[in-house]
């Protein structure tokens, strides 16, 4: 197992460099997210930590300039076939590199998106398979893995508690738990940080200091954002769906109002099934609300 985790990290490592030096070209920065900055800043062994993909975060801003900059050598993943389509309601698309390879291409780090000029501004440098990068700084890395590992998954996802006490335990310098804190309640994600947190603090007894556990609880939360992290944290319905979308609708208008997106909730929601008219979304709306079997596979995911 553990070469095999390691002879495909190896070749997710090559295609993620190839991709931060198709982006380099055209002068687009570049974050390494998840997997591959942890592998590679906090557990220190490709072998030990399995990948699925490889995340990278660009400007929000540029993100369009990014696909096409990519083009050259990647696809979009068949479920998306227009991954431009996803900027206005989605954080991130799905590309694929020419051994089939995944990349996942971000624009918002979270799905509890907000602008992410904190991150850029603290992040730290990185290699990748021989390319310069930058990755988030171990405070940054933390609330990402705690925010990302809080969704519900088929058969659970039990990588983000790995990945978050390692950090806690092995980055230098420590967590900056001032900063964590102000930067979970900036982003509106104190609630969500309490019970990732809580967790790896008494199950796997990571040093998470009192104080800042109080201060998280603290922090307000609007009833939608409770709703949506308890929506987020069950198996998926229509219903738990559209919550999750509402609040990222809302989070997207509120903390970054410069943002592209849709005109509506409605329109959100049209554009993200991949309708390209309200008869048809009404229609397949109808449907679902029905409980009959979906007609047709949308085309943006």
């Amino acid at each position: 197992m553990y070469r095999y985790t390691w002879s495909r990290n190896q070749l997710l490592m090559k295609t993620g460099a190839d991709a931060i030096g198709l982006l380099e070209a055209t002068g687009i920065p570049t974050i390494v997210l998840k997997g591959a900055a942890i592998t590679t800043l906090q557990f220190k062994d490709l072998g030990v930590r399995p990948m699925v993909d490889f995340d990278l975060l660009v400007p929000r801003h540029r993100a369009v300039e990014a696909i096409r900059a990519l083009g050259s050598s990647f696809r979009p993943h068949e479920d998306f076939p227009d991954p431009e389509m996803r900027l206005p309601v989605h954080h991130s698309t799905s590309l694929i590199d020419p051994d089939g390879r995944d990349l996942d291409l971000h624009w918002y780090s979270l799905w509890q998106s907000a602008p992410d000029d904190d991150f850029w501004e603290a992040a730290v440098p990185i290699e990748i398979a021989e390319v310069e990068s930058l990755a988030l700084c171990p405070t940054d890395q933390l609330l990402q893995v705690c925010a990302h590992g809080a969704w519900w998954a088929p058969g659970g996802s039990p990588g983000w508690v790995a990945d978050a006490v390692t950090i806690v335990g092995s980055s230098e310098g420590g967590v900056d738990w001032d900063r964590f804190r102000e930067r979970a309640a900036a982003r509106r994600v104190s609630d969500i940080m309490v019970a990732s947190l809580t967790y790896i603090h008494e199950r796997f007894g990571a040093e998470i200091p009192g104080d800042v556990l109080a201060d998280l609880e603290r922090a307000p939360a609007s009833p939608l954002e409770r709703a949506a992290r308890r929506a987020g944290r069950a198996p998926a319905n229509p219903f738990r769906i559209a919550i999750t979308h509402l609040d990222r609708y809302r989070r997207v208008k509120r903390l970054d109002p410069e943002a592209p997106a849709p005109s509506s909730f409605p329109a959100y929601m049209r554009t993200w099934l991949g309708y390209d008219n309200y008869l048809d979304f009404s229609l397949y709306a109808g449907r679902r609300l029905l409980g009959k079997r979906r007609h047709r596979t949308p085309a943006t995911g």
